[in-house]
């Protein structure tokens, strides 16, 4: 088993946030130029990869320090934060636009970063995080 602290995983939840915020109101312009479609794919899937560590990241802490509190207290203001941020986008209105899909892609990310990344993590490295 490998021992992390809640303090680590609040450092790494809280750390995501930051670079989901950031890199969510960077101008378009400083965005990276792919063909449209690899775009499309590798924006959701780093959408859905973000917003489900960072709830991941959560969900560990609040299992070890807070356990009796609900995760929708974890997902609700994930969630939140990746609507906001889209219609944030929508208002700048440098190279950016709201877009259903990567909102989408954040509720997957939150819902399983939540459910399912405790198991993926312990399938893939053999060990309980």
């Amino acid at each position: 088993m490998i021992n992390i602290s809640p303090g680590q995983y609040l450092i790494l939840a809280w750390g995501l946030v930051i670079s989901i915020i950031i890199l969510s109101i960077l101008p378009g312009s400083s965005m990276p130029k792919y063909d449209w479609m690899e775009l499309f794919a590798a924006d959701k899937w780093g959408h859905f990869a973000f917003y489900g560590t960072t709830a991941w990241s959560f969900s560990k802490y609040n299992q070890l320090k807070q356990p009796s509190r609900s995760k929708w207290f974890i997902g609700m203001p994930l969630f939140l934060l990746g609507v906001s941020l889209e219609c944030v986008q929508y208002l700048m209105k440098q190279g950016r636009s709201f877009d259903l899909f990567d909102i989408l892609a954040n509720g997957i990310g939150v819902f399983c970063g939540l459910r399912y990344f405790d198991m993926i993590f312990r399938f893939v490295f053999r060990k309980s995080l």
